[in-house]
């Protein structure tokens, strides 16, 4: 069993994969799911493709997700979206989680 930090540094272009089930991540799961996270200053937007169905948390900080604006504690469901536009309002740390699918996210 592996183990991973939260990405310390922050990133400007894509969120780090943490965790996957086809061999690309540092984490390893028996799933067709991929997490990934990372810390975005402020101000910055980053463009992230969705694989299937997603769902994005905000630990910290705040963040528009597609011109919906999320808080720290909030959650995003993202379906029917081939990318979704992150634009950080402060310096902001989050989690995306995407799983295959058709169904609608919940």
């Amino acid at each position: 069993m592996g183990s991973a930090n939260f990405p310390k540094t922050p990133v400007s272009h894509r969120l780090q994969l943490l965790v996957s089930g086809d061999r690309t991540a540092i984490l390893q799961i028996h799933q067709k799911a991929r997490i990934f996270a990372g810390r975005v200053n402020s101000p910055t937007q980053i463009t992230h493709l969705i694989a299937g169905k997603g769902y994005l948390l905000v630990a910290e900080g705040e963040v528009s997700v597609n011109d919906i604006l999320a808080q720290k504690g909030d959650g995003v469901t993202i379906s029917k979206e081939a990318s979704v536009i992150l634009t950080t309002k402060t310096d902001t740390e989050l989690l995306i989680i995407e799983v295959p699918g058709l169904e609608e996210a919940r």
